[in-house]
């Protein structure tokens, strides 16, 4: 769902450890060289060392080719820019960003909604060229995704 080769990951949560799955999670996936830490967790001396990157302020976190937000958040569009893929934990989207974006996971109203399992199958396309791509996984769901895809690596 990301670009090609993602080089930056912003990470905004409030709980160190939960940070500290995301950030797991998606370096299965790619190996950013620019990690942007936001939010209360960013305080977290232990994490930074442990994983890297730098505490970063909300906006510059946003506009990483790969975003994980897991706090009480409404995304704006304007906050984002093209081309980017947001895992939205326990965010949400404005109309307008959920809009513009292809969206996989629970359906919004007025998105493009695909399931991870026609993406998967090839029976829906992914990304193209510089589309904004949301993965939305409130609850839960967003850490056990995480973990799933640590047993995978």
């Amino acid at each position: 769902l990301s670009v090609g080769k993602p080089r930056s990951l912003g990470i905004i949560a409030e709980d160190p450890q939960r940070a500290y799955v995301l950030w797991l999670g998606h370096r299965v996936w790619h190996q950013p060289v620019d990690v942007r830490w936001a939010g209360p967790a960013s305080a977290s001396a232990e994490l930074l060392a442990r994983c890297g990157g730098r505490a970063a302020p909300l906006a510059e976190a946003l506009t990483a080719d790969v975003v994980c937000v897991d706090v009480e958040l409404t995304v704006e569009l304007t906050q984002v820019r093209r081309g980017s893929h947001l895992t939205l934990v326990r965010a949400d989207a404005t109309p307008e960003l959920a809009a513009r974006a292809i969206c996989v996971g629970e359906a919004m109203s007025g998105a493009a909604t695909v399931t991870l399992g026609e993406l998967a199958a090839g029976l829906r396309d992914g990304r193209q060229l510089d589309e904004i791509t949301l993965l939305l996984l409130h609850g839960p769901a967003g850490l056990d995704l995480a973990r799933r895809a640590l047993a995978l690596a």
